[in-house]
C-alpha cells in the first residue's frame, strides 16, 4: 500500500517563543533569523524546542520533538580603543 500524501508532508513548528527566530518551513531543516544581525555580546545562544508531525497533525499520526542549541559566533564588529597615556 503506497503511503498518502498526508503521511508524507510533515510539519515543523517551534514550541517556544523566541522573537528574533523563525522556522523555514517551505525548506525543512533551515532555522532563520528575523532580525539582520544577532549581537553575540547581548545573547550568545538560543535554545529553541522544534516539533516534528506529520498527517497534518490528525489523530493517528507520528510526532516528534527536540531542542535545538543555536550558538551566535563573534563577529569583529567594535574596533580596539586603548586609553591614551599621561606622559
Amino acid at each position: 500500500m503506497a503511503p498518502s500524501s498526508l503521511t508524507l508532508s510533515v510539519t515543523l513548528r517551534m514550541l517556544c517563543d523566541v522573537p528574533v527566530l523563525m522556522l523555514c518551513c517551505w525548506f525543512p531543516g533551515v532555522i532563520r533569523t528575523a532580525v539582520a544581525d544577532l549581537d553575540r555580546e547581548t545573547q550568545d545562544r538560543y535554545e529553541v524546542v522544534i516539533r516534528a508531525t506529520d498527517m497534518a497533525g490528525q489523530l493517528g499520526g507520528l510526532s516528534g520533538s527536540t531542542t535545538v542549541t543555536i550558538v551566535v559566533t563573534d563577529v569583529n564588529d567594535n574596533p580596539p580603543r586603548f586609553p591614551q597615556s599621561k606622559s
